[in-house]
């Protein structure tokens, strides 16, 4: 009986339609590619292309593939990098408010005089000293005076909150003269207010049944007292919210409106700075052009 063929003759017919093994078939393609031998006892010479060649070669490709533990320490890290991320941002956030809230100190006994027919500082504060007199009935000592950077008005200092109360207060004297009197906002203050005119102005026009009112930082519709926060109109209680939400949406005012559940303190709103009265459309627009441009380029 004549021996085996060695792998090398046997033909890759004979191999596919079943007449030697499959491992043989395995082997016949490894014995005739380029520079590979196979020996009579089934063993890969050391060539280029034998297995321990090849083992090498993955080996040293491998080497530098991220393992298990290695992943894991980099997500490990990742997260670590995410925690103080979030951190920076807190601390962020916590630095604006303290910067807001001194800036917002620091304006509060100031006001913006639009108007005066004086154009130096010290011509304004003489000037604008006969109007409180004459015509606000004030007897408020000026501390400070500087013109704003746009050469449209003046801002004027008092030594107290109570003298810069009692200006806005009396302010309504100068109703048709042409003069206005605002407080030293803030920019943040600024954008909020021109929001609330903006939200108010579109209420009216939608559903002119509505009772609206407009103050420098409230909105009432119908008595119902909302102030903003974050981009969100807040209410006192949740049936409150319910029936504003609906006119809203009526409105087309993509604004969210939360239900706070805190009691309004009505001896806070019948103070200056938030006293509420009936607004138009036409008062509106001409309070929102005033904050825009009272302090614009200051």
């Amino acid at each position: 009986m004549p021996g085996k063929r060695p792998l090398h003759q046997i033909s890759p017919e004979a191999a596919a339609n079943g007449s030697a093994k499959k491992s043989s078939y395995l082997l016949y393609k490894i014995a005739n590619g380029p520079k590979t031998s196979v020996s009579t006892n089934m063993e890969l010479k050391d060539d280029a292309f034998s297995w321990k060649t090849l083992c090498d070669l993955l080996d040293a490709k491998l080497h530098n593939v991220a393992k298990k533990d290695d992943l894991a320490a980099l997500q490990t890290e990742i997260q670590q990098l995410r925690n103080e991320n979030l951190v920076l941002k807190s601390a962020v956030l916590t630095l604006e408010r303290k910067l807001e809230s001194v800036d917002k100190s620091s304006r509060r006994t100031n006001v913006i005089v639009n108007g005066l027919k004086s154009q130096s500082s010290s011509d304004a504060s003489t000037e604008f000293e006969g109007i409180c007199r004459a015509k606000l009935k004030t007897t408020t000592k000026i501390a400070t005076v500087r013109k704003m950077r746009n050469g449209r008005g003046f801002i004027f200092g008092f030594d107290s909150v109570r003298d810069t109360e009692a200006i806005i207060a009396a302010r309504k004297a100068l109703k048709g003269t042409k003069i206005f009197i605002n407080r030293d906002l803030t920019e943040n203050e600024r954008q909020t207010r021109v929001k609330l005119a903006n939200i108010a102005k579109t209420l009216e026009e939608t559903d002119n049944q509505l009772k609206v009112r407009y103050t420098d930082f409230s909105v009432f519709v119908n008595d119902i007292h909302l102030s903003m926060h974050n981009n969100k109109m807040q209410v006192n209680d949740t049936k409150d919210a319910e029936f504003l939400k609906n006119i809203f949406e009526k409105a087309n005012l993509a604004i969210e409106i939360v239900a706070t559940g805190k009691k309004v303190n009505k001896k806070q709103l019948n103070t200056p700075q938030i006293m509420a009265t009936p607004c138009s459309s036409s008062m509106i627009s001409s309070q929102t052009t005033r904050v825009v441009n009272t302090r614009a380029e200051e």
